[in-house]
């Protein structure tokens, strides 16, 4: 019996990030994870998605230097941040934490919005390596969201 090999090659953010909807989720996840490392790489994504030379050219910046600048181990300035939220047209909003011990709706909601987020990772992790273990390309994030839509309808009850 003859073994075929499978071909695989590596999974990139920015191929996957096609719709305004999913490039605003995919920063705030990054953002709320808080490491300014996850935070560049992630605005390196989106530029590479959205093409970094014209990002690059928008934000006045130079290419190459943007692609070092929003690596893994860049470290931009706040101002070149903003530059480059302005040239993908992202606005930043500030939003309180709720104080320790706050009980009212809105730490319901954002302890809430944590539990469905983590979920929400969870089954995109999944998706992508029974796509890896099976040698396909990995879902985008249309079919992650419609993936997850199922699932919910599957869970509740009749």
């Amino acid at each position: 019996m003859a073994t075929t090999k499978t071909k695989t090659k590596k999974w990139d953010a920015a191929d996957h990030l096609k719709s305004g909807r999913d490039v605003v989720a995919y920063i705030e996840a990054a953002f709320e994870d808080g490491d300014s490392g996850v935070i560049a790489a992630a605005l390196g994504d989106i530029a590479r998605a959205k093409g970094m030379s014209r990002v690059a050219r928008q934000a006045g910046l130079g290419r190459e230097s943007l692609y070092k600048t929003l690596s893994a181990g860049g470290n931009p300035e706040l101002g070149t941040v903003l530059r480059v939220l302005g040239a993908l047209g992202i606005r930043l909003h500030a939003v309180p934490e709720p104080e320790v011990g706050q009980s009212s709706g809105a730490s319901l909601l954002c302890a809430r919005d944590a539990i469905r987020r983590a979920k929400v990772t969870m089954v995109v992790s999944r998706m992508r390596k029974r796509a890896a273990k099976a040698g396909t390309k990995p879902l985008s994030m249309t079919e992650i969201n419609r993936e997850i839509r199922d699932a919910r309808r599957k869970r509740r009850p009749a």
